[in-house]
């Protein structure tokens, strides 16, 4: 009995998640960045579904995450699952990149917003003396 109402709850679960409207954004935690300066790319999703991350060649790929939230919203008494892709890396090349998702759920695919970040030649670090005598 009580595997029964765990597998009803979880299928009530599910078709509450996929019956929620589409709402997928991507966004990215720099606007501005030097090359070979980390930068995270987060894509926010309520569905889930295969992404397809649209990153410039020029972006090097360090690590990955994902992670999923689920709540309950007390005003409509529905349960809220958020899921969220993180995309870790850097650009070694400077310039001015677009960067969106596209999503696919169940067979269609969906395009995110476009963000732009632009990135801007390294910075020199200034020489440290390391035989400066000190008073």
């Amino acid at each position: 009995m009580r595997y029964l109402i765990c597998i009803i709850f979880t299928f009530s679960f599910i078709q509450l998640t996929y019956s929620q409207k589409l709402n997928i954004k991507i966004s990215a935690d720099k606007t501005i960045v030097e090359e070979d300066f980390p930068v995270t790319i987060k894509v926010e999703s309520n569905q889930p579904g295969v992404l397809n991350l649209n990153l410039p060649a020029s972006f090097v790929k360090t690590n990955t995450s994902n992670s999923t939230n689920r709540s309950y919203n007390r005003t409509t008494r529905e349960p809220v699952v958020q899921y969220f892709f993180y995309q870790y890396g850097s650009f070694n090349k400077e310039g001015d990149y677009k960067i969106n998702v596209t999503i696919e759920i169940n067979g269609k695919r969906y395009k995110t917003n476009t963000i732009r970040i632009k990135v801007v030649k390294k910075t020199p670090s200034k020489k440290i003396n390391s035989k400066k005598e000190y008073a």
